[in-house]
């Protein structure tokens, strides 16, 4: 069954909204910010993933007996570990496609557009 890397992130953020209710000792830290750069990576590495998410479950598991919300959180992570192999795919967002014959116009902010449209004031009015 193929996963999409979207699937993980919305775990993870779950995981995340509880897990940042408590204070944790600085290499709980660590291991949770390695667990989510693979979970946010194009690709991710899922035996790193996998090695990375048991020691941090290693470590907080005395919080999870306490907190269910947190333990269901870690238990879908493992759910979507265990459920899948090797084919788990990021989707592409959609592009707009562009015609090489015209000319790109470029905004970088909402000042230019202002001055465009001051400057095309000025310019129906001296007419």
């Amino acid at each position: 069954m193929m996963i999409s890397s979207q699937d993980y992130r919305n775990a993870y953020d779950r995981l995340y909204n509880e897990i940042r209710l408590y204070l944790w000792p600085y290499d709980v830290l660590e291991t949770l910010a390695q667990v989510e750069v693979n979970i946010y990576s194009a690709f991710i590495d899922k035996a790193k993933l996998e090695l990375d998410f048991n020691r941090l479950c290693s470590d907080i598991k005395d919080v999870c007996a306490e907190n269910v919300r947190l333990a269901k959180a870690c238990d879908k992570i493992r759910e979507l570990l265990d459920e899948t192999d090797e084919n788990t795919y990021m989707r592409l967002s959609s592009v707009k496609e562009v015609n090489p014959n015209e000319d790109k116009q470029i905004k970088t902010s909402k000042e230019d557009d202002s001055e465009e449209q001051h400057e095309d004031e000025y310019r129906e009015a001296s007419y």
